[in-house]
């Protein structure tokens, strides 16, 4: 994402596809805002920093709509990697 992009933006590039699972990467604060949007959060609850991940389900693409299913820091992933 760009940053000066709204998470709308991402959602209705998401609609344009017709596969099963994405991957999307990117920078704080843009993914934290599209998680956040996704969830229909009023604001920013994930912080994700450098090489932080994050997996969302989509029920919906229109309206979006998805589930947080798992969040994980770069912290916990570097101590997966141990």
């Amino acid at each position: 994402m760009k940053p000066t992009a709204e998470p709308k933006r991402l959602a209705e590039e998401l609609e344009k596809l017709s596969v099963q699972e994405i991957i999307c990467f990117g920078h704080a604060p843009q993914l934290d805002e599209f998680i956040a949007f996704a969830v229909r959060a009023g604001t920013p609850f994930t912080s994700l920093k450098k090489a932080g991940a994050a997996c969302l389900e989509l029920n919906s693409l229109s309206p979006l709509s998805a589930s947080l299913v798992w969040l994980l820091t770069a912290k916990a992933l570097r101590f997966l990697g141990d």
